[in-house]
């Protein structure tokens, strides 16, 4: 988190935010932001499969790991699934950048 904020500060993305107007507004974000977006975007992708990896390595470890049952697999309701990713408590709101 530390090496992203520094290699693409908040200040850098409101600052090119608030200095561009007009239809143009998008591509002139990505004209100025978009090489350290997705280089912010490719680091946080890598981490979650470092993260992952590690969990499924750490969980396997274990002589006392139950396998993973065919059964185990199922579909999720889509209401259930909403319930889980719209609970905000503990998470900060999600804002656009004009309201900031």
């Amino acid at each position: 988190m530390r090496n992203t904020l520094k290699h693409l500060p908040p200040q850098d993305i409101l600052a090119v935010w608030r200095s561009a107007h007009g239809q143009g507004k998008t591509q002139t974000m990505w004209n100025a932001l978009g090489p350290r977006t997705t280089d912010v975007m490719a680091r946080g992708a890598e981490a979650l499969a470092l993260f992952s990896e590690s969990a499924w390595r750490e969980g396997r470890a274990r002589p006392s790991a139950a396998p993973l049952k065919k059964t185990d697999l199922t579909a999720i309701p889509e209401p259930q699934l909403m319930n889980l990713y719209n609970d905000h408590d503990g998470f900060l709101p999600a804002r656009w950048l004009k309201e900031m």
